[in-house]
C-alpha cells in the first residue's frame, strides 16, 4: 500500500464514522449530510478548498462545502 493509498484510507475512515467519533466524544456533530458531502469529495478526487476567502454571512457549512463541486464544473476545471 503506497503512502497515498494509506492516506486516502484513514481520511476515508475518519470522515465515515466521524458522525460516531463525535458523538462519543460529546462534541455537536455536522449535520449528516455534512459528512456525506465530503465523503463525495474525496471519492471524486475534488481538491482544496470550499471556502475560498469568499464566505458570505448565513452561508451553512453544507452550502459552503457544495460550492467547490460548483467550481469543478466551470469550463476552466475541466
Amino acid at each position: 500500500m503506497s503512502s497515498d493509498d494509506a492516506i486516502r484510507s484513514f481520511v476515508s475512515f475518519t470522515v465515515g464514522n466521524g458522525l460516531r467519533f463525535v458523538e462519543e466524544a460529546g462534541y455537536i456533530p455536522l449535520p449528516s449530510d455534512t459528512y456525506r458531502i465530503v465523503e463525495s469529495k474525496l471519492y471524486n478526487h475534488i481538491l482544496g478548498t470550499s471556502f475560498g476567502g469568499d464566505l458570505p454571512v448565513g452561508l451553512t457549512i453544507g452550502e459552503a462545502l457544495r460550492r467547490s463541486f460548483d467550481d469543478t464544473r466551470k469550463p476552466e476545471f475541466r
